[in-house]
């Protein structure tokens, strides 16, 4: 198979989902030899709350919430690195500290000319939050410029 894809973006949250999301994209990155670029935005809602409920005494050792977060992000990122590390892929971090995730992405995708833009819906969700994660996938490719597919993963 040629190389149908030369750039992935993948945004990561560090969840098991993410995870398994990680191990897909290896394989297609074996079958196309793209670069890979992951990133994880700190302003991630999701995030916040998933660090908030499950890591309380971790917070005490750091002076404020900002420096947390970018410790949780760059662990998230070093261990989906590991993903790709077992497959022997080199991959691009990215630890974004100033934009959500979706402005990011519409960015990248226009600046980097991102050609395949791969997130997760966890199916775990009530229907209204699946009805406004499909109109949040959906408002990313409409303000999107440049010409990109999008796989979204569930």
């Amino acid at each position: 198979m040629g190389n149908i894809y030369k750039k992935i973006l993948f945004g990561t949250d560090g969840s098991p989902h993410s995870d398994n999301i990680a191990r897909q994209i290896v394989d297609f990155q074996k079958q196309w030899n793209c670069k890979v670029v992951i990133f994880h935005s700190i302003k991630d809602d999701k995030y916040l709350s998933m660090l908030s409920s499950n890591n309380t005494l971790l917070s005490l050792n750091y002076r404020n919430s900002e420096e947390l977060r970018k410790e949780f992000g760059k662990e998230i990122l070093k261990q989906t690195k590991k993903i790709f590390d077992r497959a022997s892929i080199s991959v691009e971090l990215r630890l974004i500290e100033d934009e959500d995730p979706k402005n990011y992405i519409k960015r990248m995708v226009k600046e980097e000319e991102f050609d395949l833009v791969i997130l997760g819906s966890n199916e775990h969700h009530y229907k209204s939050e699946k009805s406004f994660l499909r109109q949040r996938f959906t408002k990313i490719l409409e303000e999107s410029q440049s010409p990109c597919d999008v796989l979204i993963i569930r």
